[in-house]
């Protein structure tokens, strides 16, 4: 049995323009859309769905706090963990180049229509339904006639999304900074409440 291929590595030149902008056959992206842009993919919305019931489960602020910062070690132990992986794979394809490295063919085909069609869409799904919930709570007080509403938001807004990331690249990536400040914010009330009610 000969020695599997690895996947193709992607080389790519950037050159600094006089504005500090990284540059790449003519579209441009700034090193903060770029850090911003990473942030943004790694905080999750999730951690904003789960502080209620954390302090629901645990009383004690505290221990709400350190279940934060355990998870947020845990999370930076499997970040480093792809950074390992990046630098010895460096091609495009994430965890589908992983699994084609280590597992037969059939294991990376699995996972990509997994994420495809399962992952990604769920997680969306649940994203823009918190969002529904959170933004319709302040106007609908009664959960019976808020639920198709929220829904029906929750589509329009994956509708527009998808619509300004087709339309134009530089409105998502002012769109994406706004948002990821706004998580910033929002983290800093969060833990800043925290500590002021240990």
């Amino acid at each position: 049995m000969g020695k599997r291929e690895s996947a193709p590595v992607i080389t790519t030149t950037y050159s600094h323009d006089p504005d500090g902008e990284l540059t790449e056959d003519g579209d441009k992206i700034s090193l903060l859309s770029s850090v911003l842009l990473l942030a943004g993919a790694i905080i999750g919305t999730g951690i904003f769905m789960t502080p209620n019931n954390v302090v629901k489960e645990i009383p004690s602020i505290f221990f709400s706090l350190m279940t934060w910062v355990v998870c947020g070690i845990l999370s930076l132990l499997a970040a480093l963990c792809y950074a390992e992986l990046g630098l010895a794979y460096p091609s495009v394809g994430g965890e589908y180049t992983y699994f084609k490295e280590i597992y037969p063919d059939i294991f990376s085909f699995i996972y990509l229509i997994t994420n495809f069609f399962l992952l990604r869409p769920v997680s969306i799904a649940m994203l823009v339904l918190f969002f529904g919930e959170v933004a319709l709570s302040v106007v609908f007080k009664n959960s019976g006639e808020m639920f198709w509403i929220c829904r029906i938001v929750s589509i329009v807004a994956i509708v527009l999304i998808c619509l300004l990331n087709c339309l134009s690249e530089r409105l998502t990536i002012i769109f994406n900074n706004a948002l990821t400040y706004l998580k910033f914010i929002c983290m800093a009330v969060i833990i800043g409440l925290g500590v002021y009610k240990l």
